[in-house]
């Protein structure tokens, strides 16, 4: 095998007492130090439990009928029955435009079906939007439920605009 010039030189470099310097190795963490400290303050805050808990509590109250289409949802299957309920309030950070103060308020979800017409991910996404809830025969269980939730909902998370087009949409007049 012929050598390359590249590779004469370097093996002169070799033979000359100069070795190459190594290479350093750097290993990555699995997990950031910064993800870590979310990861335990979110653990000390038991974040994760109190979301197990809701879902828990909520399972007994579920139908295995969407709301918006009648289809069976996921109550029965144990892994999978989240899926099954939708927060009428996004639960996630207020920096992204949730509302986790009223993440785990019992009448903040309904039961929507997240296979077949995939009424939950529409629902997340906007495809259903407010206004044709409102229009929609389930607004009357929505609207109570709203009626519940909204006011338990902390000062800076009503800054969204989320909340205000509901909030529009729950106290105007019919």
């Amino acid at each position: 095998m012929a050598l390359t010039e590249y590779m004469r030189n370097r093996l002169a470099f070799i033979e000359s007492g100069r070795p190459l310097p190594e290479k350093k190795k750097y290993v990555l963490n699995k997990v950031s130090s910064k993800r870590q400290a979310k990861l335990n303050e979110q653990k000390e805050a038991g974040s994760e439990n109190e979301m197990d808990v809701f879902f828990a509590r909520m399972r007994p109250k579920m139908k295995n009928k969407c709301l918006f289409c009648g289809s069976p949802t996921m109550k029965n299957d144990d892994e999978r029955f989240r899926f099954s309920i939708a927060h009428l309030l996004p639960k996630r950070p207020v920096d992204k435009g949730g509302f986790p103060s009223v993440a785990t308020h019992e009448d903040n979800w309904i039961e929507l079906c997240f296979y077949g017409n995939s009424c939950h991910t529409n629902f997340d996404h906007g495809i259903i939007s407010w206004e044709f809830i409102k229009d929609s025969k389930e607004w009357d269980i929505i609207k109570e439920k709203l009626l519940n939730v909204l006011p338990q909902v902390a000062e800076e998370e009503r800054k969204n605009k989320l909340y205000s087009r509901i909030e529009k949409l729950v106290y105007s007049n019919p």
